[in-house]
């Protein structure tokens, strides 16, 4: 688990990876690979799921509105665990951000 460290007003790009971020704290708007805004996250939220899922990871960007931490959780340590990996799948109308 790495964890992401993002001051407000910064945006973060991480290299395409499949994986799971995590919200510990603050709110980020997260913007798909083609540049449209996908959704705005806080505290306790996830995204990247819709990557687990699929063989090739997607690029996406993330804007801090405030200083956040995010933790992402490779999709190798994700899968490990068949609880999760298996209700993931169970998530509807979750975009692939």
């Amino acid at each position: 688990m790495v964890e992401i460290a993002v001051a407000k007003g910064d945006t973060v790009t991480p290299a395409p990876a499949s994986g799971l971020y995590v919200v510990e704290h603050g709110e980020l708007s997260v913007t798909a690979n083609n540049g449209s805004p996908a959704s705005t996250f806080s505290a306790g939220d996830h995204f990247g799921e819709g990557n687990l899922m699929n063989s090739e990871p997607k690029s996406i960007s993330f804007t801090a509105a405030e200083d956040a931490t995010v933790y992402f959780i490779p999709a190798a340590i994700i899968k490990t665990i068949p609880l999760v990996h298996w209700r993931l799948r169970e998530i509807p109308g979750r975009s692939n951000a």
